[in-house]
């Protein structure tokens, strides 16, 4: 997840680049406190490995499209509760696949997609309302998208 956010802060991506500065931030501080002899307000490893797994979801969960509409690119979120074969698919409105954006196997925690309005054939896709499923095991969810170009 922090490959990930590095790269989307890389980018460009606002959102990333703040919420990276913080995550530095929480670094500094640990590693500030931890050379001090400060920890006991900090979980210890063991702890924080068993936060982590209980942080998972039950099951998988699609997450809305940033930003909607959007135009040239979204970002699509979606969380793993285990390593899992995941296909991510792009639909118009007649049910039309458009494009496959991944059809693997994933780990498990916060997954981040990046769309950028093309169709399968790398042509890009006209304005107008899109639906992307998220389909793990038998789990399938969907939500919809506008692309204004």
């Amino acid at each position: 997840m922090l490959v990930q956010l590095q790269t989307l802060a890389r980018n460009g991506d606002a959102s990333a680049e703040e919420n990276l500065a913080a995550f530095n931030i929480i670094v500094q501080r640990y590693q500030r406190r931890h050379a001090i002899g400060l920890t006991s307000d900090y979980p210890k490893p063991s702890i924080i490995s068993s936060s982590l797994a209980s942080a998972l979801p039950i099951s998988p969960s699609l997450a809305q499209n940033y930003p909607n509409p959007f135009n040239p690119t979204t970002i699509i979120r979606f969380h793993l509760n285990a390593r899992q074969k995941v296909r991510l698919l792009i639909f118009d409105l007649t049910g039309k696949l458009m494009r496959t954006l991944h059809d693997g196997e994933l780990s498990a925690g916060e997954q981040t997609i990046l769309w950028d309005g093309r169709h399968q054939n790398g042509k890009d896709m006209a304005s107008g309302v899109y639906f992307y499923e998220l389909a793990v095991g038998n789990k399938v969810e969907r939500r919809r998208m506008t692309l204004i170009r």
